[in-house]
């Protein structure tokens, strides 16, 4: 298991899957993951960069949470 910071996001490799969470609203998304990492620098840079290529979808869905609280 791998797990980080990345901005405002939580983030932890778990048998497969990148789950990415905040800490205000919780888990934001699950999304499968190669789980072949050599080292915890490859999966802090795998996490980071799914974060960033998917942030606009982060927004939109920690933006969601946040109305039905």
């Amino acid at each position: 298991m791998y797990a980080g910071q990345h901005g405002d996001y939580l983030w932890e490799l778990v048998d497969g899957v990148l789950v990415i969470s905040s800490p205000r609203a919780g888990v934001i998304k699950r999304q499968a993951a190669n789980n072949r990492f050599n080292n915890a620098e490859q999966a802090t840079w795998f996490a980071q960069g799914q974060i960033d290529m998917h942030s606009d979808e982060l927004l939109a869905a920690l933006d969601a949470l946040k109305k039905d609280v």
